[in-house]
């Protein structure tokens, strides 16, 4: 379990997470996308430190966590009948792989791993849509609204 499930459900976490300007939400940005720097990087952390400094908005984010539970629901635990594209930046986890050759073990229906150099998060929304359009030609399906979450 990633080290931010457990946070967030300590009795603290709200008031941590509000700590010196939403510094836990840096620790993230750099933990998740260590080579992201520049000007949409910042944009994009000020808009989260911005979303998040609506108490209603924190307290959401971080009930959603702490409704998780501790045990999961053992239906949930195996294969899903689904074919499917990951997408992982190559310094993702700090380059380790891992979690997303995990993952392509639990679509039953198979799993393509497209790494892309660098943070996923630094990749314009076109070379997002051109490599997976890639993919859905060779597999029948559309993701033409990937450009809506570029």
């Amino acid at each position: 379990m990633a080290r931010h499930f457990l946070y967030f459900r300590l009795p603290w976490a709200e008031a941590g997470t509000r700590r010196r300007n939403f510094g836990y939400v840096d620790s993230l940005y750099r933990r998740w996308a260590p080579g992201w720097k520049g000007p949409e990087r910042d944009a994009a952390l000020a808009r989260a430190k911005e979303a998040f400094s609506t108490p209603e908005v924190l307290e959401a984010s971080i009930d959603y966590y702490r409704a998780l539970g501790s045990k999961i629901d053992r239906r949930l635990l195996g294969p899903i009948a689904c074919s499917g594209l990951l997408v992982a930046g190559g310094q993702d986890f700090g380059g380790h792989l891992g979690p997303y050759k995990k993952s392509q073990g639990l679509l039953g229906g198979g799993a393509e791993l497209l790494v892309m150099p660098g943070p996923t998060a630094k990749k314009s929304p076109s070379s997002r849509t051109h490599s997976c359009d890639s993919w859905a030609g060779s597999t029948k399906k559309s993701v033409s609204h990937l450009d809506k979450f570029g």
